[in-house]
């Protein structure tokens, strides 16, 4: 089960022999029950990272309609903005709407009803499909589950 605390895996060193810094893994304890998605873009007409697509999110939080907006980019370095969207929506408990409007090609695709807590991946002018987590295993006998989208 995927629980969405996102965590977060920095390597800090290693860059020449005898480096004593060390890889970290900083570990989200999950402090906030809000719901989320995580959407993967992969052009076919327009370019296979999909930057400068565009992603609006439809919800309705405690009766509430909003939209949510996010744009594609790359942002910086060093992963300091993943390709991989990661969207906070909130108490809602469904999406009501997902419109991605690709870069360069201009479609644009509709989606209604998508259940929050997924990992999904897009290719341009295709459908949406969720991505299985496989389970890692800590030293401490911890299970949690990662996924490489």
């Amino acid at each position: 089960m995927n629980v969405a605390f996102i965590s977060a895996i920095l390597e800090m060193g290693g860059a020449y022999i005898g480096d004593s810094y060390t890889s970290s893994l900083y570990l989200n304890p999950g402090q906030s029950s809000n719901s989320w998605i995580s959407i993967k873009l992969a052009g076919v007409k327009s370019n296979k990272a999909a930057i400068g697509s565009h992603i609006k999110l439809s919800i309705t939080e405690n009766g509430v309609k909003r939209s949510i907006y996010k744009d594609v980019n790359s942002g910086g370095s060093f992963g300091a903005s993943p390709l991989t969207q990661e969207i906070g929506i909130g108490r809602a408990k469904i999406i009501d709407e997902m419109e991605i409007k690709w870069a360069g090609s201009g479609t644009i695709q509709t989606f209604k009803n998508v259940a929050p807590g997924q990992f999904l991946h897009l290719s341009e002018g295709g459908d949406l499909v969720a991505k299985k987590l496989d389970k890692l295993t800590l030293k401490n006998k911890k299970v949690w589950q990662f996924v490489c989208l």
